[in-house]
């Protein structure tokens, strides 16, 4: 009995607001049904949804959940006559024909039989290699179309978004997407008690504190989290707001250009300069582990995301030293934001194995 994996992907908030998911979800549902001979099982395990990710630049392709499906199936761990059941071409790509293309063709090429359920077409080696090439026209056709409309609309958006940014220099308001300590009607004034809790961010790493300390702390405190979305901080939300110009009144638009007190300014320039230099700063509160060489570059094999680095500590021992153990997580499984599961792996041990086998390759050339 095949399986059938259902892929849902939108790229804006106004789709993720509206009826995108579930019109995705009933139409693979509507599509097993009515193809009882098919025999297909969906799955319910493995998460097939990018919310908010586009297609044209290819952003769901590395990073989202499609990425990790082709790397999962690349990897033989997607049976071979499995289904992808998808709403048209252009959910998995927006790109360039060729390139939108290649994507298809690579999960053809490894078994898998990839459904518009828009349409109810089946794309297979055999069909792509029969009827004289027609369903390969269509398909990149259909490909063109996408990519083409998408690239009118990024043109369209980013004639506007220059426009503003030259009114920003007039004194107007770019958007009301500002900190979350800004007011959003009227970004020249802060909100005090948003204020408060950056200053406390400012002040805590200005001390020597780490961002992961920073974040337990502000969640143990019970301090709201920067956006209703969240239901607690996160590394990387303590993380955005030390890194932030807009604390000094500076917005930098996507030209290029520091706007200077477009923001009112929250944060001394003095604590500001101090806070720089906490990345490389004392044993008391950090370890010599905070730089390491695998960043960014360990996936999730389920979900796809970005793994994590995490740990724990031992007790302090009379010598004033402690152990320290390092492991690496899915990021989506700390924050429960996935299925996948809390799995921790040695992170020794996988930098010990990729040390490994860098010199058995330096060995040989």
């Amino acid at each position: 009995m095949p399986t059938a994996y259902s892929y849902i992907r939108f790229s804006s908030e106004k789709q993720a607001k509206g009826d995108s998911i579930r019109r995705q979800s009933d139409m693979a549902r509507q599509y097993i049904e009515a193809n009882p001979t098919l025999e297909l099982e969906l799955d319910t395990a493995l998460k097939l949804t990018d919310e908010g990710l586009s297609a044209y630049k290819g952003v769901a392709q590395k990073k989202g959940s499609l990425g990790a499906f082709i790397r999962l199936v690349e990897d033989g761990k997607i049976e071979k006559g499995s289904f992808l059941l998808v709403e048209s071409l252009d959910r998995l790509s927006r790109q360039t024909p060729r390139i939108a293309f290649t994507l298809l063709n690579t999960l053809i090429d490894e078994g898998i039989v990839v459904v518009t359920l828009n349409d109810g077409k089946a794309y297979t080696k055999e069909v792509l290699d029969s009827d004289n090439g027609m369903s390969l026209i269509f398909a990149i056709m259909l490909m063109s179309r996408a990519h083409e409309e998408s690239a009118i609309k990024a043109d369209r958006v980013s004639k506007a978004w220059r426009q503003k940014m030259i009114r920003v220099a007039d004194g107007v308001q770019l958007t009301r997407r500002v900190p979350f300590w800004i007011n959003k009607e009227d970004r020249t004034k802060a909100l005090p008690e948003r204020v408060a809790i950056v200053k406390k961010i400012f002040q805590l790493s200005a001390e020597g504190m780490g961002r992961q300390r920073i974040t337990a702390k502000l969640n143990q405190e019970g301090v709201s989290p920067p956006t209703t979305l969240a239901t607690k901080w996160g590394v990387s939300s303590v993380k955005k707001v030390l890194k932030s110009e807009a604390v000094l009144g500076v917005l930098t638009t996507a030209d290029g250009v520091k706007h200077v007190d477009y923001y009112p300014s929250v944060i001394s320039e003095k604590l500001w300069t101090k806070t720089r230099f906490q990345g490389v700063s004392s044993k008391a509160t950090r370890d010599n582990h905070n730089v390491h060489p695998l960043s960014g570059l360990c996936v999730c094999s389920v979900c796809g995301a970005t793994a994590t680095r995490s740990g724990k500590t031992g007790r302090i021992r009379k010598d004033g030293t402690r152990n320290l153990w390092r492991t690496l997580v899915c990021a989506n499984a700390v924050g429960n934001r996935s299925a996948c599961g809390y799995q921790s792996i040695s992170y020794e041990s996988i930098v010990s194995a990729v040390l490994s086998a860098l010199s058995e390759v330096a060995r040989r050339i």
